[in-house]
């Protein structure tokens, strides 16, 4: 049985949730932006941000290129946990 990704103390990337709105490519500008106000301004409800505390959730209230560069830091530490254990896809 190979150990687990939390029984290997080599790594030290803590996973993260990550929740977000995604659209498909092309979707103007503006909408972009009045779905991100949108999705911001629930966040900052005291009643949704009660609802995830409970979750154990904090949530980060940004713009879309926020998401972008947190995304890419993602992607740059999955890809070295992925290169340093030699994970292949089945």
């Amino acid at each position: 049985m190979k150990p687990s990704f939390y029984a290997r103390p080599v790594l030290e990337v803590a996973p993260d949730l990550v929740g977000c709105v995604v659209s498909h490519a092309g979707t103007s500008g503006v909408i972009v932006e009045k779905l991100n106000h949108a999705v911001n301004d629930g966040l900052r409800s005291a009643d949704v941000r009660a609802s995830l505390a409970k979750l154990g959730v904090e949530p980060k209230i940004g713009a879309p290129t926020d998401f972008e560069a947190a995304l890419a830091e993602q992607v740059h530490d999955w890809k070295a946990v992925v290169e340093a254990t030699g994970i292949k896809l089945e």
